[in-house]
């Protein structure tokens, strides 16, 4: 295709396909949808996604609630409804041939249609999948059918090119969250009252395992501490019979429920004096808020085995592999018990050096993450710059 077809084709209406396969991927592409528009607004969107991409104006072809789940047994229940998907966008890249499709994270969704999507469409992978942590040989695989991979973490880039993938193909832009936070600290304050978040993660299976540790830990510190509020907020999507099920027993909590999208996320994270998380993304943007936290995981038993025998990282939480080192405790599995929960929170609670070491180590993550400009800006500039050259 010559340089001019390429031009008519930006000057026109070029066709982009995303496909992602997660709550935070689903936010994460609507911020890229939104600055491509900005540079391409002629660009149409289709997408597999969920609602952040649907509010951008994306077409819907399907939606991440049917497939979205987490270890390896747990996704064999949802097996059928991948596998449909799969068939369906399989058929929508051979008849529609979008310019472009951009796979957002999910790899265990995304390596299924990669070899396909490559025979009809340019491929982007937007959010580089964590293979350095498991599977490291999908590097190559990546470095074959895709034009571009767009990393968040500085260290990823040294990994595609220590496997062979070609320099020109590896771009790194950043981390969306990190400029959100990197002019926005505050020092928290020693007062009376403690605000405690609970995130319990964005999938069914992840909350049915970690919400009742975490409601069990926060009954602990207000009988034992007390002087402590409590807030969780509630991913788009997950049941909301899980959340009545742990809650029913403790209102005396009065834990506050907030509905993520009905209140900046950001803001409510800022306001926390602790975090108790699940291990996932929302680690991270704790962690950017120089908020100390107690990070916790459970997987069904024989998905936790076999990632014992696959992730060859020493830590889970994304803050402590950024920093090399472990910053924020993590309870794992069996560890993950409401009187562990306690336990760490109280530290955090009643050692004020402790609690502000972590807090500044945290918070030099910004730098690290922050490539000078806003991740999706730098990701949409990389993608309108691919579709001239090609």
């Amino acid at each position: 295709m010559s340089a001019n077809q390429d031009n008519n084709i930006l000057n026109k209406n070029p066709h982009i396909l995303i496909v992602t396969g997660e709550t935070s991927g689903d936010q994460r592409a609507a911020e890229l949808v939104g600055e491509i528009k900005k540079i391409l607004p002629n660009a149409q969107f289709s997408a597999l996604g969920g609602n952040a991409l649907e509010e951008c104006g994306c077409r819907k072809i399907g939606d991440i609630g049917h497939i979205s789940a987490t270890g390896f047994f747990e996704v064999l229940g949802k097996l059928f409804s991948i596998f449909k998907l799969l068939d369906k966008i399989k058929t929508f890249l051979r008849c529609s041939k979008p310019h472009l499709t951009i796979l957002v994270d999910a790899p265990d969704f995304n390596f299924r249609l990669l070899k396909y999507a490559a025979l009809f469409s340019r491929l982007v992978y937007y959010i580089s999948p964590q293979i350095w942590a498991w599977r490291p040989n999908r590097a190559k695989t990546l470095g074959k059918y895709c034009q571009k991979v767009i990393t968040l973490f500085p260290f990823e880039k040294k990994f595609y090119l220590n496997k062979g993938v070609n320099r020109e193909k590896i771009e790194w832009v950043g981390h969306p969250l990190a400029l959100d936070h990197l002019q926005e600290r505050k020092t928290k304050d020693n007062g009376a009252l403690k605000k405690i978040l609970l995130l319990p993660g964005s999938r069914d299976n992840e909350v049915k395992r970690l919400l009742p540790p975490m409601v069990n830990a926060c009954q602990l510190i207000n009988n034992e501490i007390g002087e402590t509020n409590f807030t969780l907020l509630k991913a788009r999507g997950v049941n909301p019979a899980l959340f009545d099920h742990s809650l029913t027993g403790n209102k005396n909590l009065g834990i506050e429920i907030i509905e993520q999208g009905e209140v900046d996320s950001r803001q409510v994270i800022q306001a926390s004096y602790l975090v108790i998380a699940a291990s996932g993304t929302a680690t991270l943007e704790v962690a950017l808020a120089g908020i100390p936290m107690v990070v916790v995981y459970r997987l069904f038993p024989l998905s936790y085995w076999l990632a014992c025998l696959l992730v060859k990282t020493p830590h889970i939480a994304m803050p402590n592999l950024i920093l090399g080192e472990r910053v924020v405790p993590e309870l794992i599995q069996g560890q993950a018990t409401a009187a562990n929960i306690f336990f760490l929170a109280k530290k955090f609670i009643q050692d004020r050096k402790l609690y502000q070491k972590t807090a500044n180590k945290l918070f030099t993550i910004n730098q690290m993450l922050y490539s000078g400009q806003p991740a999706a800006t730098k990701a949409a500039q990389i993608i309108k710059k691919l579709m001239k050259e090609h």
